[in-house]
């Protein structure tokens, strides 16, 4: 497998406030509701660009030869299930890579970084995804194993998701598709894809990592 290394740093401080949410979800499902404890991070986007080709290309090819999950909630496109990365190692090397930056850009103290999953999709023309976040996980991550000038971008939004119950404007971006790019944003971010325009697919990985207490995992 390809070391992981980053290409670039868009912001370096980081604002941490403290909530205990409802785990319903299953976010951590081995933990008991009132003993989760996660976070709002207010950060910038980061973005990293890999050159792994080959990892791309399996990456690719496993999203092709998987199954459609039934319940792929907000994406109106072909998902595999929110687990894929235990059957793709493609998926799980994005998976622990972008745990690995996650770590490297802020300080943990009293926190600890666990990667909860990992899927992939696979846009045909005119598929979609609409407008959500990935709340109440703390890091969301989103992976471009190929891409062109022409792929509709990943939109990022200014307003929050209104279930975090969080007053903050984030940065407006759209996010053009490219092998190798990958963006990580905090889970209360509103983010989408317009309608697909090319005629070959648009591929994406993406994922959440939590960032619990360390004595609520104990």
């Amino acid at each position: 497998m390809k070391s992981i290394s980053s290409s670039k740093r868009v912001m370096s401080t980081t604002t941490i406030h403290e909530i205990v949410c409802d785990n319903t979800n299953g976010v951590l499902p081995d933990l008991p509701v009132d003993k989760y404890g996660s976070c709002i991070v207010d950060k910038a986007l980061i973005e990293h660009h890999f050159d792994v080709n080959k990892i791309n290309k399996q990456i690719i090819r496993d999203i092709n030869l998987s199954e459609c999950a039934e319940d792929t909630k907000n994406v109106k496109a072909h998902q595999t299930d929110f687990l894929f990365y235990k059957k793709s190692a493609g998926i799980d090397w994005v998976r622990r890579a972008a745990f690995k930056i996650i770590e490297s850009y802020i300080s943990l103290n009293h926190w600890q970084l666990l990667p909860v999953d990992g899927w992939g999709i696979r846009y045909n023309k005119g598929d979609h995804t609409q407008l959500h976040s990935h709340w109440p996980h703390t890091w969301a991550f989103v992976y471009f194993p190929d891409g062109c000038a022409n792929c509709s971008p990943l939109d990022i939004y200014e307003q929050p998701d209104p279930v975090a119950q969080f007053e903050c404007q984030y940065q407006r971006a759209s996010i053009i598709p490219q092998p190798g790019k990958m963006v990580i944003f905090p889970g209360w971010v509103l983010h989408g894809v317009k309608r697909h325009q090319c005629d070959h697919p648009r591929y994406t990985v993406a994922g959440n990592v939590a960032q619990v207490r360390i004595n609520s995992i104990y």
